[in-house]
């Protein structure tokens, strides 16, 4: 048994799947203009604690707008499981504020 999908199908997912691009997008405008970090830095590789904290907010925030993690990986250049640990290390930095 095999499943395909039809054109107008796939223009659906593409389209949802650049909704979530698109809103991502604002949410990295929105924290970079918030912690003057370049949203370039937020989706680039670097791992320094102020950048790697603003790229975890993002991802804590698109949670918060409904988005599924891989979703979000997706949107973010990285895993499922990257945006996971994200949102679990902004709900502690949170509890501990």
């Amino acid at each position: 048994m095999s499943f395909t999908l039809s054109p107008d199908d796939i223009k659906r997912c593409r389209s949802i799947s650049m909704r979530y691009k698109d809103r991502i997008k604002e949410i990295a405008t929105a924290v970079a203009a918030e912690t003057s970090i370049p949203t370039a830095a937020i989706y680039g590789p670097g791992r320094s604690a102020d950048i790697v904290n603003a790229r975890q907010l993002v991802m804590y925030l698109a949670r918060q707008d409904g988005m599924s993690f891989p979703a979000i990986g997706k949107a973010m250049n990285r895993d499922h499981t990257t945006a996971i640990a994200a949102v679990r290390r902004e709900v502690a930095r949170r509890a501990t504020e």
